[in-house]
């Protein structure tokens, strides 16, 4: 079951660097977490909640996918840290680890005067 779970993980854009002091990945932290809402039925890892029912995925009103439910986790501000950048990565200080220089704002899709503002303060 750990490794069904671990290969969803890892399709869910986890982290799968290692520590070079005692081989841990984020993986393990994961698991040790969330591992109790996961079980095997039929050969197949599924999702369940904490009395042991089917997590529902309220847009398809069906069961979470393994890979879809772990990925939820990598927005969040604490769980999020166990996953790759989704937005990219650079040097320059950043706010979080999706690689944006400002929380919630994608400078890609800013018009560039809007950016010039930011940046320089007062109108383009």
């Amino acid at each position: 079951m750990r490794q069904q779970a671990e290969k969803a993980f890892i399709g869910a854009k986890g982290s799968m660097e290692a520590s070079t002091i005692d081989g841990s990945t984020p993986f393990d932290a994961v698991w040790f977490r969330f591992g109790p809402n996961f079980r095997i039925e039929d050969g197949a890892l599924v999702v369940v909640d904490a009395k042991g029912n089917p997590e529902i995925d309220s847009e398809t009103g069906k069961r979470y996918e393994p890979t879809k439910w772990l990925k939820r986790l990598q927005t969040d501000p604490v769980w999020g840290r166990h996953f790759e950048p989704s937005m990219g990565s650079g040097g320059g200080a950043r706010n979080g680890r999706d690689g944006r220089a400002f929380a919630g704002k994608d400078l890609m899709s800013q018009p560039l005067n809007s950016l010039f503002s930011d940046a320089f303060g007062g109108a383009a």
